[in-house]
């Protein structure tokens, strides 16, 4: 009963905190089933023997209490493209009732922070959006300063974090394609300074959508300031690789082509004139 009781409450504060709205991911809907447990990790176990991994999502902390309230639901499984991870758990986006998915739950109370991943490409924008609404509230994790966005030109805090999952923020200073991949580099000497890299494959990606214009387009994204996640590595400096392009969130766009034509015309210095850096060995 008290259990009961501690759920409803939580019920809830979830609806006060995230109107129930539906989710808005057009993913492939799977099968139904009921949660009979829940992992400290924050893996379901589902009535049917089966195991679920919460896709496009990281619970640095995972907090298991605050997400029981789905323990005993019917929940459906809906899909995004790999159905089944390397441990034999289902990759699902989660849902149930008629409110927001699983995902956005724990989301919007800063249990736990987006992931983007080829899989949940379709839910990317809405989960961005809900995350930067509980990180401006200081929910959940986003109260405690291990999980603060970096900033790309502070490189001494960024050599310690080596290795882990990041969000860090800065402005680009130049672009550069070669052998197909892509290099933002945030600072004028790429062999010291924090660099995004997109490799091969995920740079396909880049040719659709608003990115298509502004990769084809190097200075147009030049002086954009961006906030990229993933995992940080050291090679030349600090820097990330990212596989879609979620990862990089556009904050400030950069200078629109008029003004940056008047801007030359104007003597300033020629934007387009502006050469990537040489190829990283």
């Amino acid at each position: 009963m008290h259990l009961r009781r501690h759920l409803a409450a939580y019920a809830f504060i979830l609806a006060a905190v995230y109107p129930a709205h539906g989710f808005a991911c057009a993913l492939a809907r799977g099968e139904s089933a009921v949660v009979s447990g829940i992992a400290e990790d924050g893996t379901l176990t589902l009535a049917d023997g089966r195991a679920v991994k919460l896709a496009g999502i990281d619970m640095p902390r995972p907090d298991v209490s605050k997400f029981e309230v789905v323990a005993g639901q019917s929940v459906t499984l809906h899909y995004g493209g790999t159905r089944i991870d390397r441990y034999g758990r289902a990759l699902a986006l989660v849902a149930f009732g008629k409110g927001p998915s699983l995902q956005e739950r724990l989301i919007a109370e800063g249990i736990a922070r987006v992931v983007p991943s080829g899989d949940m490409r379709l839910c990317m924008d809405e989960w961005l959006a809900v995350e930067a609404r509980a990180r401006a509230a200081g929910r959940g994790l986003w109260r405690d300063p291990v999980f603060a966005v970096r900033r790309a030109d502070d490189l001494a805090g960024l050599d310690p974090l080596d290795g882990s999952y990041q969000l860090v923020e800065g402005v680009i200073k130049s672009v550069a394609k070669i052998r197909g991949r892509i290099y933002f580099n945030f600072d004028e000497d790429w062999r010291t300074d924090f660099t995004v890299t997109v490799a091969p494959a995920g740079a396909k990606l880049f040719k659709t959508g608003a990115w298509k214009a502004l990769i084809g387009n190097p200075p147009a994204i030049v002086g954009a300031k961006v906030r990229v996640r993933g995992f940080l590595s050291r090679y030349n400096g600090p820097g990330m690789t990212v596989a879609v392009p979620e990862q990089i969130e556009l904050l400030d766009r950069p200078m629109p082509d008029e003004k940056v034509k008047a801007a030359n015309e104007n003597g300033g210095p020629d934007v387009r004139a502006r050469k990537p850096h040489a190829a990283r060995k």
